[in-house]
């Protein structure tokens, strides 16, 4: 995309960007407002008209409490983020590992995590 493209994109999303800002941070803030919009329209389990707040929407996950390295259970995914931190799925994710367990988050979740680069994931499900 190019510079004029992204700019058309972050206004059609809302996102004020600044002209000093590198094409990849214009593009990422973009992607992260595109996912943002993704997990607002996706509706929650049990919902029938797409109303109601987005399970796990806004919530800090949950920090592992060890200190020692160990394999996650089983069906348990495990997700290190960046240093400064990221949001994905409706949740922020840090350099402090986090465990979800996999019946928690929908396969769409799985795959916006997956799909992000600045995210370190263990225990995904094999296909």
């Amino acid at each position: 995309m190019t510079r004029e493209e992204l700019d058309a994109r972050a206004d059609e999303l809302g996102i004020n960007t600044n002209s000093r800002w590198k094409d990849e941070t214009v593009a990422e803030k973009i992607a992260e407002a595109e996912a943002a919009l993704a997990v607002k329209d996706a509706t929650p389990e049990g919902a029938t008209d797409g109303s109601g707040p987005v399970q796990g929407a806004g919530e800090r996950a949950a920090p592992i409490k060890s200190s020692a390295p160990e394999q996650p259970p089983e069906g348990v995914l495990t997700v290190i983020g960046p240093r400064k931190g990221r949001w994905r799925a409706g949740r922020h994710f840090t350099p402090e590992p986090v465990q979800i367990p996999l019946a928690n988050l929908s396969d769409d979740e799985i795959a916006m995590l997956a799909g992000d680069p600045k995210l370190t994931l263990s225990g995904l499900p094999q296909d």
